[in-house]
């Protein structure tokens, strides 16, 4: 997600300095998300129709277990990520269309921020010790190495 979002912020870079005539530098293979990012939803939203028409049931299951208050832990880490996932691509997807970035990226971001909603709460919890752990040790380091150092 985050190579994802520094080549749309590098992209954004470089499209202001070719409007200023400087040197090219980075460049994105350009495909405006404003026409094909809806038509790419709406192919997907066609696909989970048809793919879920022949189990109606599915949805009266669903409907039992949101409503179901007794396994609510179940519930959010079963389901919260997916709402989080929902959520955020509903924003992305927006600012994706008013902004006119470019395709590739944006598909990379929702494509990656899906495989991590997908996650585990295990695996999230590895992570955030282990991210934690890193950052104890990055800014310790680098507090006691510091040429800038007051």
């Amino acid at each position: 997600m985050l190579v994802s979002g520094g080549v749309l912020m590098l992209d954004k870079q470089t499209r202001s300095t070719e409007q200023q005539g400087k040197d090219k530098g980075f460049r994105v293979k350009y495909i405006n998300s404003r026409f094909a990012l809806p038509l790419i939803w709406i192919g997907v939203f066609i696909v989970l129709y048809f793919w879920n028409s022949g189990t109606s049931s599915s949805v009266t299951r669903y409907a039992l277990r949101v409503t179901d208050f007794s396994g609510i832990w179940h519930l959010i880490q079963e389901e919260f990520p997916l709402l989080l996932f929902i959520i955020a691509a509903v924003i992305l997807t927006i600012f994706a269309v008013i902004r006119q970035l470019s395709l590739i990226p944006v598909l990379g971001l929702l494509t990656n921020f899906y495989l991590m909603a997908q996650l585990g709460i295990t695996n999230w919890m590895r992570f955030i010790i282990w991210l934690i752990v890193g950052l104890v040790i990055y800014f310790t380091f680098g507090n006691k190495n510091s040429k800038l150092k007051i």
